[in-house]
């Protein structure tokens, strides 16, 4: 009878031990993605002001604007190729 008692108990601190070193390794990944998620972030506040500089300029066309005419015209060639394709097949 004792045996069977030793035998449950060693069997439960096993579970135990299983379930602690589980948990610490669940801690020690969530404290990993913490860190990453926070580097991000570092990173996204650190090109935030360029990058809304940049949308800014993109969208006032000041960034593109000796190229709009010849994107306009790449589009229209661009159109046509496909408008030609469609018609081929």
């Amino acid at each position: 009878m004792e045996v069977g008692m030793m035998e449950k108990n060693n069997e439960k601190e096993w579970e135990l031990m299983g379930t602690k070193l589980l948990l610490q390794q669940m801690k020690e990944e969530r404290a990993r993605g913490d860190e990453v998620v926070e580097k991000w972030k570092q990173l996204y506040l650190a090109i935030k002001p360029e990058l809304g500089d940049l949308i800014k300029r993109t969208f006032d066309g000041r960034a593109c604007g000796k190229f709009l005419p010849e994107m306009q015209n790449g589009f229209q060639d661009l159109k046509l190729g496909i408008g030609y394709a469609q018609i081929q097949a």
